[in-house]
């Protein structure tokens, strides 16, 4: 399984590009950037080959790895998938919809796969518990940060926590009420938003930007258990009744790298990838859309404030 590289385009990026090559390992086998010379360095520390063209990286591996925005490489990505390559895209933030959804329209043309960044849902403190979630009727998610998160930040955070959300509560989203407090005409205090489905369930989000540190928690309530799950602490509790009992079992997880893990779900699943298995509306680009209708909802009320 090889995998190309776009996105990373100076020697500055240095630390970056160690994230994802020790994600990857071996199966990194090529960058391209329009300046190579740029990255020459990197490429010569590294024992990585650089590509002469976009185009020749595509003949090369079976994968790209798309860092940092996507905007700027948008046309590459298009030119990759008619190739016959997989995608892995770091960041669609600055994309428009309907840049979006022509992404996922090709890649349905070529039958070929689309993984965006959601690191959440493959924290070790989740993938120990998550076989244990079943039903979940209410789904709690709170981030406290002790600094003020950009623009780009929300939509990471919001994309994230709906994707993670939406991983058990297998029904479509019915109604979206966000309260929003805005500090001053920059910044937010809170925001929480609040998802109802339609198969009853409930999911909650509150991102808190007043607090002495950071916290990230996770809750799974059903009708007989309910599961937590610490992300900074790094440990997850299961709660059941049982014959009139609770019966308590706290897992406390070693902390790996959940980009690590991720890479190599990626990696597995274009491995094993089946092309039956794509939709040109994939639940991925319903949650995207999700996240775009919130923000828009949340630059309403800042214009209120």
């Amino acid at each position: 399984m090889n995998v190309g590289l776009i996105g990373i385009n100076s020697v500055q990026e240095e630390e970056h590009f160690l994230l994802i090559q020790n994600a990857l390992h071996k199966h990194l086998s090529a960058i391209y950037t329009p300046n190579t010379e740029d990255v020459i360095p990197i490429s010569k520390k590294y024992n990585i080959s650089t590509s002469a063209s976009a185009s020749d990286l595509f003949k090369q591996v079976d994968a790209v790895y798309f860092a940092n925005s996507l905007k700027i490489n948008y046309d590459f990505a298009i030119s990759a998938l008619k190739n016959s390559c997989h995608l892995f895209l770091e960041d669609i933030s600055e994309l428009s919809s309907d840049a979006i959804k022509l992404l996922y329209k090709v890649a349905f043309e070529a039958g070929k796969k689309i993984q965006i960044k959601l690191t959440k849902c493959f924290t070790p403190e989740y993938m120990e518990v998550k076989d244990w979630i079943e039903e979940p009727q209410l789904v709690e998610i709170n981030k406290n940060f002790p600094s003020f998160l950009r623009e780009k930040d929300y939509y990471f955070e919001i994309l994230n926590n709906l994707n993670f959300a939406n991983q058990k509560i297998s029904s479509t989203i019915k109604k979206i009420y966000t309260k929003v407090l805005p500090l001053n005409h920059n910044h937010y205090s809170l925001i929480h938003i609040s998802i109802s489905y339609d198969n009853g369930a409930i999911a909650n989000i509150k991102l808190n930007n007043i607090a002495d540190e950071e916290e990230s928690e996770a809750s799974f309530y059903e009708s007989d258990k309910n599961t937590k799950i610490d992300f900074v602490k790094h440990f997850s509790v299961k709660l059941q009744f049982d014959n009139g009992n609770i019966i308590r079992k706290e897992y406390q997880v070693q902390k790996n790298s959940d980009f690590n893990i991720e890479m190599f779900n990626f990696l597995n699943s274009c491995k094993n990838f089946d092309p039956q298995s794509i939709s040109e509306h994939p639940t991925e680009l319903k949650i995207i859309q999700t996240t775009e209708n919130i923000l828009e909802q949340i630059k309403q009320a800042q214009k209120s404030f």
